[in-house]
């Protein structure tokens, strides 16, 4: 599961005030990407959540960077190894385009630090083909702890991908032995 490779990563600092992708005009190419919108369950719409492994879930709060609701992964301390993401499916080709580079971008808050993992996966449908991911890479994100800071990937899609259309996931993992809550929010998804 480990063995997602990595096509590109360029991560700004996690302490500095860098602005994420979304203050630059660019339309976000996701859908919903600031969590604001909820369907009848009181989820998030637009985004699938996989939270099924024990000691840990995903849930949405009102502790948000901007507007009234953020994703909160919500992991125990016997949660270290488990996996955790949400993901948006169906990213048309065009949307999404061979050959180009995207910046994935947003902001985040974490109540722990050390081993903590803030990942991106980006793949092909059907089949996950292209499987690109930074979750078998030395995490980057949370670097900053107890406030709210901003992340950001950059993902180069190949130029032979052939997908029907593309799923995009924010993704988490951590072993630092503790409860562990991670809030994201806010997230772009860009060309660059």
């Amino acid at each position: 599961m480990r063995s997602w490779i990595l096509v590109a990563l360029a991560a700004c600092s996690g302490g500095g005030q860098a602005v994420p992708d979304s203050a630059a005009g660019s339309d976000n190419l996701l859908r919903n990407g600031d969590f604001e919108y909820l369907d009848g369950s009181g989820w998030v719409a637009e985004w699938e959540r996989f939270d099924s492994n024990p000691n840990g879930q995903i849930v949405v709060v009102d502790t948000a960077h901007s507007g009234a609701h953020a994703l909160q992964w919500q992991i125990d301390a016997a949660g270290d190894g488990r996996e955790y993401w949400v993901t948006q499916h169906g990213l048309t080709t065009q949307t999404l385009r061979a050959g180009h580079t995207y910046a994935l971008s947003g902001w985040y808050l974490c109540d722990a630090s050390g081993d903590v993992a803030l990942n991106y996966i980006v793949r092909g449908e059907p089949g996950d083909s292209p499987d690109l991911s930074t979750i078998s890479q030395a995490p980057v994100f949370p670097a900053v702890v107890g406030r709210w800071a901003p992340f950001r990937f950059e993902v180069a899609l190949p130029g032979d991908a052939a997908p029907d259309s593309w799923q995009v996931s924010v993704h988490s993992i951590k072993f630092n032995g503790l409860a562990t809550r991670l809030t994201v929010d806010d997230v772009w998804l860009v060309e660059l």
